[in-house]
């Protein structure tokens, strides 16, 4: 069937890609197809949030695919790992002042995507 427009941006791949394996169809690469990717072109206006969104799209591929009990621990396993990046981002702010709004970006985004977590 059709890609599942219900996503953002992210896994809707992901999703199309378990339902043709569900209906007996295969999935196979092609390591020597060639692509150019313009470096994040679509999600350039929500970088921060980039983090954030594929979170909620992977949760929702769980709860779609696996239910309620695994999504929830993925999501709640996802806000953890995101305090935890956030502080060590945080903490490489204060330590590198030449590179402080990378840093202080990463945490943020790491923030962002800890509230999506425990949402």
């Amino acid at each position: 069937g059709p890609l599942d427009e219900g996503y953002f941006m992210y896994a809707e791949e992901m999703d199309w890609c378990y339902r043709m394996r569900q209906a007996g169809w295969g999935v196979f690469s092609l390591p020597t197809a060639k692509c150019a990717h313009w470096g994040g072109q679509s999600s350039a206006q929500v970088s921060r949030i980039t983090p954030a969104r594929l979170v909620a799209a992977t949760h929702r591929f769980m709860k779609k695919h696996r239910g309620a009990v695994p999504a929830a621990a993925f999501r709640a396993g996802a806000g953890v790992l995101g305090i935890a990046k956030a502080a060590v981002f945080a903490a490489l702010a204060l330590a590198h002042h030449a590179r402080r709004g990378y840093w202080r970006d990463k945490a943020v985004a790491n923030l962002t995507l800890a509230l999506e977590g425990f949402r």
